[in-house]
């Protein structure tokens, strides 16, 4: 997208083409067992009323002049540990220069590029995983 475009917003024009998840998401009679979690940060607030068949996740804000509840730290914390591994995912990518910077190229070959940069990217991971020493067990 081209200039600032607020992430719901990109998320309104494109709507992903998600097969049958989209379905689901979209349609708020889906049962509860086969509604499909969403965690995402606050700049996604108004996603409930794009995809009412989901669960949404997000960190509660910590009030003004106040303070977090213990069970609001602990939802924050759970939905932390799941965010993390997305978002070291998208810094892995953003370590290549051609992503981490504004493109000035088509789609197409954005595209392209993504494709070959994300199969480095799960590459090096697989590599760095095999090469990791087996920790020792010490009885």
């Amino acid at each position: 997208h081209k200039g600032k475009t607020h992430d719901l917003n990109m998320l309104r024009q494109d709507d992903p083409d998600l097969g049958i998840l989209t379905k689901r998401l979209k349609s708020a009679d889906t049962p509860d067992d086969k509604r499909i979690k969403i965690f995402s940060d606050l700049g996604y607030k108004k996603i409930d009323d794009i995809y009412p068949g989901g669960i949404h996740k997000q960190p509660h804000k910590k009030p003004k002049q106040g303070e977090l509840t213990k069970r609001q730290k602990q939802d924050n914390k759970s939905i932390g540990k799941r965010r993390v591994r997305v978002e070291h995912a998208i810094g892995k990518l953003k370590r290549y220069p051609i992503l981490g910077k504004k493109f000035d190229g088509t789609v197409e070959k954005f595209n392209l590029i993504f494709t070959v940069i994300t199969g480095f990217a799960n590459l090096k991971t697989l590599w760095d995983h095999k090469r990791k020493k087996p920790k020792r067990v010490f009885c």
